[in-house]
């Protein structure tokens, strides 16, 4: 049997980051999530994804940052905001005809 294994180690400067923004760290150095959560950190409103939160294959990493959106929607319209574009007011048109 052959088994090829790559390191992966957090990016640099990520965990001055982590602490600057108050994320934990878990036991490998990249960012801690809650438990049965794929995205979520202690910090509310910060969301994890992809290998920022450990290692992962493409397929872990596409799955998790589909979660993180939603997650990120979610908070954006639990606050009362909105994705949809602003339409601009109407304004009233003039008669040029007479």
């Amino acid at each position: 049997m052959v088994i090829l294994s790559v390191g992966q180690r957090p990016a640099q400067g990520a965990s001055e980051l982590m602490a600057m923004l108050g994320i934990e760290q878990n036991s490998w150095g990249f960012g801690q999530i809650e438990p049965f959560s794929l995205t979520r950190t202690r910090q509310s409103g910060i969301l994890l994804g992809g290998s920022y939160a450990g290692l992962k294959d493409i397929g872990d990493s596409v799955t998790q940052a589909s979660a993180a959106a939603l997650n990120a929607s979610r908070a954006i319209h639990s606050a009362g905001g909105s994705l949809a574009l602003e339409t601009p007011p109407v304004s009233p048109t003039d008669d040029v005809v007479r």
